[in-house]
């Protein structure tokens, strides 16, 4: 894969291979390739050049791997066109190449085709992208239509024509005479269902009520859908909205509140049906379990159909559909026709779990019918939203999951105008619309807004190298977690086939297991890992290099939630003998992003990234600190973009390899710990500090910053007598010294006590042939609870594992036990206040691990508040390497 990259500096690719042995899991067994698109939910109602829209965007809908979106705005600057009004105009954007194209136009034309001159809305598109179905006032996108009725039309993006779809019988059918609109389209796009007022669409329709009609642009064919069973099944005597249509066409779903349509209904109630137009069958499909189930006593709407026509999503106040459900709120249900069952589907995690408290609509099915995208006000589905507002939400129903989707970037600015969820056929994206302001970055516009994002939580790294040697990325799904995870996994853009645990499906992790994903001859970035059912999943990579040799190195995976578009550490080197130092940044987003690489305040690289590419630069001959990668979505340099960054290091001339991920700006912190401290006989260890050059804290960007460092309860540095200039560094060592935690304290006044100051801090060993930097833990961002994805005392005499924990407190024991794969495999331990404990498992193996803090000596309590901080420490053939345990929000 070759990436759309430019830039103002020359660069070296990297060229890293690594060999490990670890143990044999199960042969690799095929899952269908992920989707290539963004790891983090991104702005997708954008312009060519990437400008917001200046109006409101709504009504996404999305093809079926999530490359196309297609959508409805007002804006007046998405088109070059003509396009500088407010009418509501159909645009569809590419993903992949970044373009927004006018679709409400005419067919081709010396120009182009002209602008569609009334309101446009409503589209939907086929399952490649190429056709799009909308509804318009408009006068001018086709010959037959010159008044303003709402009509239905079918853009050829390919062709670049415009038919249109509400009209008669035949090639030249005559147009309806009635509104005509809620287009909904096949896979292939050939066959549009629309809702239509017109009378003069079939003959058997003589009234001005509305219908449902099929329309085969293949064969030229229009038929009414809203009848009884029979090919010339009654017409329904109600009105009849909202159809939803099969991958081929034969199967529609739509609301009706006609009461001749099945012998169950006798009411004139709104009810879900199914038309098969090959059998000419018409059955009711809002009703409770079972072929002949209670139909629902309250209105039904709202269906979504899978891409067989077996699975029908459906909204429905009433309150007989599933004995969950005894309040008359609206909630979403699923009904299977095959197995004649009807689930509750708004309710949390697990098949039984508790019905939504608040009000749930706007059901759209995968096209294999397991995922359900949806809005909900419920405050009862995740802990984090708890504001009664419409969020958007997925259903796995093979996991009986329940996920909040599109989580805020900033908590507590939400808007209650989030709708219209459309979920990708393959269930890897979802596309909805929005007048938040704080799904993203760059979100300036203050207008409402199409976004896209990845239907499961994920995790990022920026590179995997597996050629010449070995790169596993393990998955991790932790006891606690409540039910199997399952991963999908992608490398520069192309996915890739996941093993399969002994006994289970291929990507399926159960809880208390770990997984690990290795693939032979692969090198590329960046690396992106989904996980579904469970969001309290994890990932790592573990990596030998190189090929034959011993260099350990782990990395946590980075959370898309985490990302950021301000990145620093603290230190770049490519001056020292036997240094080499890549500064790794990859753009998760859909569209391009403009990024900035700066050493102690100066620019060293910028350049552009298209969606999914990465840029590996590296500086030969020069060192200094603090490093920065920042990004933003504009030239300009306005609005900010989320990215991914890390640093790789080769030293020991090329025997020894690193990798450290940013520190997020906005996670800098004044107060650093670790568990552990170590220049003793052998080891060189360094505690390397930086001033940011920018900052966000109250303390003046030009102010020097002073610093206090304490081992294992006593002070090394009570306060530095010398501060640290804005946009340098210290790097203290004490030889000889050996112990933990560790404790670094920044501060903007010479006595380290009234003005707290963030900064950048890491420690940097060097441990016989092998070198290692370990970021400082934020004091505030410690939790009860860390976690890894695996523990090795077993691959060979040459490895040794420690679990390191360290109680930060002053006078408080603490208590704390070690699992892996959920099993406790220490014994109850007490840490003195300032204390530590480094227990090994000889002979153990496996994944995930953690360690468990409690407040009481028998180890049952969970503590209330936390005090520690853990890490593994591995010696691997001589060559050495440390983790901090992460934390699970």
């Amino acid at each position: 894969m070759t990436d759309k990259v430019t830039s103002s500096a020359g660069r070296r690719s990297i060229g890293i291979s690594f060999l490990m042995l670890l143990p044999c899991l199960a042969a690799l067994a095929f899952i269908p390739a992920v989707s290539a698109g963004p790891a983090v939910t991104s702005l997708v109602s954008l312009t060519s050049a990437g400008a917001q829209g200046n109006g409101d965007s709504y009504s996404p809908a999305v093809s079926a791997d999530g490359r196309y979106i297609t959508f409805a705005t007002t804006s007046g600057n998405f088109s070059f066109e003509g396009d500088n009004d407010t009418v509501s105009d159909i645009f569809r954007r590419d993903t992949q190449a970044g373009t927004t194209t006018l679709i409400s136009r005419s067919s081709f034309t010396i120009n182009g085709g002209a602008k569609g001159n009334g309101d446009s809305q409503l589209p939907v598109i086929s399952a490649d992208g190429r056709y799009v179905a909308f509804q318009s006032g408009a006068t001018n996108l086709h010959s037959v239509d010159t008044d303003t009725v709402n009509d239905v039309f079918l853009r050829d993006v390919s062709n670049r024509t415009t038919a249109l779809v509400s009209r008669a019988n035949s090639v030249f059918g005559a147009k309806g005479n009635g509104s005509s609109g809620q287009p909904a389209i096949s896979a292939d796009g050939k066959v549009v269902a629309f809702t239509s007022y017109a009378n003069n669409l079939d003959p058997v329709d003589s009234d001005t009520g509305a219908d449902i009609f099929l329309r085969n642009t293949g064969n030229n064919s229009t038929i009414l859908v809203s009848r009884a069973t029979g090919v010339s099944g009654a017409k329904g005597n109600g009105n009849s909205t909202r159809s939803s249509v099969s991958a081929d066409g034969r199967y529609v779903a739509f609301s009706s509140n006609a009461n001749n349509l099945d012998p169950s209904d006798g009411d004139t109630g709104a009810d879900v049906f199914l038309r098969d137009t090959v059998a000419g069958t018409t059955i009711l499909v809002s009703r409770s379990t079972g072929m002949s189930g209670a139909k629902g006593n309250g209105n039904s709407g709202n269906a979504s159909i899978s891409a067989d026509g077996r699975y029908v999503a459906f909204s429905s106040n009433a309150t007989n559909l599933d004995p969950a459900d005894d309040n008359g709120g609206t909630d979403i249900y699923l009904r299977d026709t095959v197995a004649a069952t009807t689930t509750l589907v708004s309710r949390t995690d697990g098949g039984a779990g508790a019905k939504g408290n608040g009000v749930s609509g706007e059901p759209s099915i995968s096209a294999d019918g397991r995922y359900i995208a949806f809005t909900s006000k419920a405050t009862n589905f995740d802990p984090d939203d708890s504001d009664g507002l419409y969020d958007v939400y997925l259903r796995d129903t093979a996991t009986a999951s329940t996920m909040l989707l599109a989580r805020p970037v900033q908590w507590g600015i939400e808007s209650d105008l989030t709708d219209d969820p459309e979920i990708s056929g393959d269930g890897a994206f979802v596309v909805f619309s929005s007048a938040h302001s704080n799904l993203t970055l760059g979100d300036a516009n203050s207008r409402r807004d199409v976004f896209m994002t990845p239907s499961g939580a994920r995790s990022l790294f920026t590179w995997y190298d597996n050629v010449g040697g070995s790169n596993w990325i393990l998955a991790a799904n932790p006891a606690g977690a409540g039910g199997d995870a399952w991963f999908d996994l992608t490398v520069a853009g192309s996915g890739q086939t996941l093993t399969s645990l002994s006994g289970q499906a291929a990507g399926q992790v159960p809880a208390g297991e770990s997984a690990a994903y290795r693939y032979s001859g692969l090198m590329g970035g960046p690396v992106d890992i989904g996980y579904h059912a469970s969001d309290r999943a994890f990932t790592s990579q573990r990596i030998l290099w190189p090929a034959g040799g011993n260099s350990l190195e782990e990395v946590l995976g980075t959370e898309a939630t985490k990302l950021s578009d301000h990145f620093y550490w603290p230190w770049y080197d490519q001056q020292s003998a036997g240094f080499t130092n890549w500064v790794l940044v990859s753009n998760p987003n859909a569209s391009q992003v403009y990024y900035e690489i700066r050493i102690h305040g100066s620019m060293v690289d910028q350049g552009t990234l298209e969606p999914g590419a990465k840029a590996t630069p590296t500086f030969p001959g020069t060192i200094g600190a603090p490093v920065e990668a920042q990004a933003w979505t504009d030239a300009g340099k306005a609005q900010p973009a989320l990215i991914m960054a890390s640093q790789r290091v080769l030293t020991n001339y090329g025997m020894a390899f690193n990798e450290v991920p940013g520190i997020p700006a906005a996670e800098l912190s004044n107060r650093y710990v670790w568990t552990w401290y170590d220049s003793s006989a052998g080891a060189r260890n360094w505690i390397l500090i930086a001033n940011p050059p920018t900052r966000d804290d109250g303390v003046t960007a030009s102010d020097p910053i002073y610093y206090r460092i304490r081992i294992q309860g006593a002070d090394k540095v009570a306060c530095s007598a010398s501060p640290i200039a804005a946009g340098d560094h210290v790097a203290p060592i004490y030889n000889g010294e050996q112990g933990g935690p560790v404790e670094v304290s920044t501060y903007a006044d010479p006595g380290c006590s009234a003005i707290a100051a963030r900064s950048i801090v890491s420690q940097r060993s060097l441990w016989g042939p092998s070198f290692e930097e370990v970021p400082g833990y934020p004091r505030q961002a410690l939790d009860t609870v860390f976690h890894w994805t695996w523990y090795d005392e077993k691959a060979g005499p040459g490895v040794r594992n420690w679990v390191l924990t360290a109680n930060l407190s002053s006078s408080i024991t603490i208590y704390y036990r070690v699992y892996i794969k959920g099993a406790a495999i220490s014994n109850c331990k007490a840490i003195a206040p300032g204390s530590y404990d480094t227990p090994r498992f000889p002979g153990t193996q496996g994944g995930p691990v953690e360690v468990r803090t409690f407040s009481d000596s028998h180890c049952t309590t969970p503590a209330a508040d936390p005090l520690a901080l853990a890490s593994q420490r591995v010696i691997w053939n001589g060559h050495f390497n440390e983790v901090l345990g992460t934390t699970l929000d």
